[in-house]
Order: structure tokens, then C-alpha cells, then sequence
């Protein structure tokens, strides 16, 4: 007879393949339909600490200081402890990621485990958005142009999130230096620099992918004053609750349509103002 006192927390023992393979399966979906899955992945209530929610059953840390772009990124961890045994399974949806960490005997706690996943996360997600950008500049990357429009347009990398995007024109119009002109139709001020970053949505549907961009209207210096003047953090950041705002022909000009072949983007559809470019070599 087992004493209760011997039986594992939750009556379950595993090993770190097996925690792995049920944490990827999660992330791909094989567990729950997606919609489920992406109930499933939800805060449920936050916490006194700006950098934990809580989940069912997740403990959900939240950090902006792990990338280069200082981007906010959720973990989704499950932590469990009994005596000398300290582990933790963690869930980095943005990266499909899944790390699990089992300890035990004298010179475990949970301290340990903490310091451990810290060690992992500040050290592979570095190096996996490294990567990620050379991948993604090779399939995205560089100039789109339609000379029977006078059209064209440029994405590239660097240390900020998604793509920069430079030298965007339509149909003979600079649409970043004419964005006072939509800028005009909203709250943002007319007279400020503009930025354009563009990011994936994760959205698609056969071979054509959707983007979205987003409009930083000011300097870095005037953002960081924004901030200041605000009593929650990063108050300037609208992100994607700015989607849709400015619209032409009543089509977002925020909305970027890639085609692909085998992963590599070869034309731009840009809906709002009804032009395809093609990828340049």
C-alpha cells in the first residue's frame, strides 16, 4: 500500500519528454480544437504583481524586458512543488515554445526553478528572434514594385519588432509623408514625424498571408514624453487597438496581403488602394 504522504502532487508522475510532448501539444492544437485552445490561453484574473496573471490552471508571468524591443511577452507556466521536487513547465506561445524544468534533492527549491527558467528564457529567445529576423527577411524582405502604377514599397530588419517599412509609395504619392493628410481625419496631431512598422497576424488562408501595419506618429524622444505624462505604463502604444482607424475607399490602409510559394512571399496586395506589387529579386 502506497502512503498518502508518498503519492506524487496531483498523483501523477512524468518525465521531461513526455511534459514536452503534452506542452507541444497544446500549442499545435492536438489536444483542443483551436478554439478552445485559445479559451484555454487566457488570463482569468490579474494579480497585485504587474508581472502575473492568473489562469486556469496557469500562472502567467508577463515581461517586456527579455528582447531587444523590449516586446511584451506572456509565459504560461505550471509550477509544482513537494518536498525536495520543484518543477515547472512553461508555454511561450508567440515562439510555439515549450520548456520544462524537473528538479530535485537537496539543492532544489523553487528559487532554483525560477532562476533556472530565467537563465533559459534570457539566453534562447534572443537568440531564436536573431534567427527569426534573418528568416523572415529572406521570405519578406526588400522591395515591392509595380511600375505600371508608379507603386513601390520596402520592408526591412532591424532592432525594432515586425518590419520597418521605408520608401512607400502609391500610385506616385508617399503615403508616410502624406499620413497628416489621413492623420487629419483623426485625433493624431498633423505636424509629427511617422513611422511605419509592420507586423504578421498569424492570419491566412492558402497561399495569402495578412499583415498589418502600424503608424508611430512622433519621435522616440515625444513618445517617451507621452509616456511620462501618463500614469500607466507605455501609454503611447495603441498597437492593434488603432487597426482599422484610417480607411480609403472604406478598406483599412493598414492591411497588407502577402502571396506565397513555399513559404517565401513573391507579391504585395495593398486592398485599400487596390495595386499588387511584385517582390523584387
Amino acid at each position: 500500500m502506497v502512503k498518502a504522504n508518498q503519492i506524487s502532487g496531483g498523483g501523477m508522475y512524468s518525465n521531461t519528454k513526455d511534459i514536452l510532448a503534452f506542452g507541444t501539444g497544446i500549442l499545435q492544437n492536438r489536444l483542443l480544437d483551436p478554439v478552445m485552445t485559445r479559451k484555454w490561453m487566457k488570463p482569468v484574473t490579474s494579480t497585485s504583481s504587474p508581472g502575473l496573471m492568473l489562469g486556469g490552471p496557469w500562472e502567467i508571468l508577463r515581461s517586456d524586458t527579455v528582447t531587444k524591443d523590449q516586446r511584451l511577452i506572456e509565459y504560461y507556466t505550471k509550477s509544482g512543488n513537494l518536498g525536495s521536487y520543484n518543477n515547472i513547465i512553461c508555454l511561450i506561445p508567440d515562439y510555439g515554445l515549450v520548456i520544462t524544468i524537473l528538479s530535485g534533492g537537496g539543492e532544489s527549491s523553487a528559487d532554483t526553478v525560477d532562476f533556472t527558467l530565467t537563465d533559459v528564457v534570457t539566453t534562447l529567445l534572443p537568440a531564436i528572434e536573431d534567427a527569426s529576423k534573418t528568416q523572415a527577411e529572406s521570405d519578406f524582405g526588400g522591395a515591392y514594385t509595380d511600375s505600371t502604377t508608379n507603386s513601390s514599397i520596402t520592408f526591412s530588419v532591424d532592432d525594432g519588432p515586425g518590419f520597418s517599412v521605408t520608401n512607400w509609395t502609391v500610385r506616385g504619392v508617399d503615403i508616410i509623408e502624406n499620413y497628416s493628410a489621413f492623420g487629419a481625419l483623426s485625433s493624431s496631431p498633423t505636424d509629427l514625424p511617422v513611422r511605419v512598422r509592420l507586423y504578421p497576424t498569424n492570419l491566412s488562408t492558402g497561399c495569402e498571408m495578412a499583415w498589418r501595419a502600424y503608424f508611430d506618429v512622433g519621435t522616440p524622444a515625444q513618445l517617451a514624453e507621452g509616456d511620462a505624462g501618463r500614469f500607466w505604463p507605455k501609454g503611447t502604444c495603441h498597437t492593434w487597438a488603432s487597426m482599422d482607424r484610417l480607411v480609403y475607399g472604406f478598406k483599412s490602409i493598414d492591411e497588407f496581403i502577402f502571396t506565397t510559394s513555399k513559404g517565401e512571399a513573391k507579391s504585395l496586395s495593398l486592398p485599400a488602394f487596390d495595386v499588387r506589387l511584385k517582390r523584387e529579386a
